[in-house]
């Protein structure tokens, strides 16, 4: 599905002669060229871990630094009319520019006075009209910037929380997306109203009457509209990688690779991937254990259900997690016994006499797959609170 677009320009300048449309390539270092900014469209492979610990891949297109534009309009004795259309990545998708130089002959006959006249006239007016302009654009500016802060502190305060309910938790995380899209749309619009004239009426007052009208354009864009942005349930403390799909050519032969996108010059966290077991297309997959990683009170019992029925527990082995990559598990002595009921294949296992911490229960167990008796295992990550 496409991004909704969004109209971020829209002006036009009474003046007379001819007008000027100027792309220019802003650098990185240098991001003093005037204009509206768009980006040139890049692919991303991103990799987000699930909470039943599989990973979902897909590719996503980012605004690409190393290919920003800015676009500016100037005249010369013309009128004009400009608008450009951004998708919601800050993608172009649509330029229209039109002038209308009729008023030329006229203004060449017009009198010295009336010619300074006018541009008095004009100065002023535009000068009003901006200024208006820049203050409407400002107020925007300050709502949406106090409504990303609220939202901020909402979010901020649900994560606080030990145990925040997932649904205000995503609920919270897509009204501060929300707030952040809506805050770019008006921080660029106020840049465009300060660097851009204004539409204004002028008439000479001496000499021959001059009365110039700017340029139409063709049919009004739609207004702004945004999706809700996408919120991904993250497993563990690991979260999503994002791979840029980099090209180039090194010594005359073209390369493209996958690199991991770096934030503030430091590369992002990795994860662990799951191990899934290969299993043919005559072979059932044996019955795995949810949730993943869920927190349990220690008063009560951690509870899991099996994706599909066994015959019966045969052993299990409960591990405290490692606090670091390289450290090794150990296993908890005399630890509770997991109990499986048949009826609803929920496994429970007593919590009170379990340290607060992270740990891993594996169950081995038997189960029936074509009227044969096979062995299985599973294993679940929980944390005690």
């Amino acid at each position: 599905m496409r991004p909704a677009q969004v109209v971020l320009g829209w002006l036009a300048i009474l003046l007379a002669g001819c007008a000027v449309l100027t792309v220019t390539k802003v650098s990185r270092v240098d991001d003093t060229a005037p204009g509206l900014r768009y980006s040139l469209p890049k692919p991303f492979i991103q990799v987000v871990p699930q909470s039943d610990g599989t990973l979902s891949v897909g590719v996503v297109y980012l605004p690409d630094a190393n290919h920003t534009y800015a676009i500016s309009t100037s005249a010369y004795f013309a009128t004009y009319a400009f608008q450009v259309v951004l998708e919601q990545g800050g993608f172009l998708s649509k330029i229209e520019l039109k002038q209308n130089t009729a008023a030329v002959p006229q203004q060449a006959a017009a009198t010295a006075g009336a010619m300074t006249a006018q541009a008095i006239n004009l100065q002023s007016a535009q000068m009003a009209a901006s200024q208006t302009a820049v203050d409407g654009a400002q107020s925007a500016v300050d709502e949406a910037r106090t409504a990303v802060a609220t939202a901020d502190a909402k979010l901020r305060a649900l994560e606080a929380q030990s145990s925040p309910p997932v649904d205000q938790l995503n609920s919270a995380r897509s009204e501060f997306e929300q707030a952040k899209a809506k805050l770019r749309v008006k921080e660029d619009a106020l840049r465009r109203a300060q660097t851009t004239a204004r539409v204004v009426a002028t008439q000479a007052q001496a000499g021959t009457p001059i009365t110039t009208s700017a340029a139409a354009l063709g049919t009004p864009l739609v207004p702004p509209t945004w999706t809700t942005p996408i919120v991904y349930p993250i497993a563990g403390d690991k979260g999503a990688v994002l791979f840029a799909v980099n090209e180039g050519v090194v010594a005359g032969k073209p390369f493209v690779r996958l690199e991991a996108a770096r934030i503030d010059g430091v590369a992002q966290p990795q994860f662990k991937t799951t191990r899934i077991a290969a299993v043919s297309s005559t072979e059932s997959a044996s019955p795995q254990l949810t949730p993943k990683d869920k927190s349990f009170p220690r008063s009560g019992s951690a509870e899991f259900t099996f994706s599909a029925a066994i015959a019966r527990i045969t052993s299990q082995r409960l591990e405290v997690a490692p606090t670091q990559e390289s450290a090794a598990a150990s296993v908890v002595d005399n630890a509770p016994q997991a109990q499986y009921d048949a009826t609803t294949k929920k496994v429970t296992l007593p919590l009170a006499a379990l340290p607060k911490q992270r740990y891993k229960l594996s169950l081995f167990y038997e189960y029936s797959d074509a009227g044969a008796t096979k062995k299985g295992d599973a294993f679940v990550h929980f944390i005690v609170e």
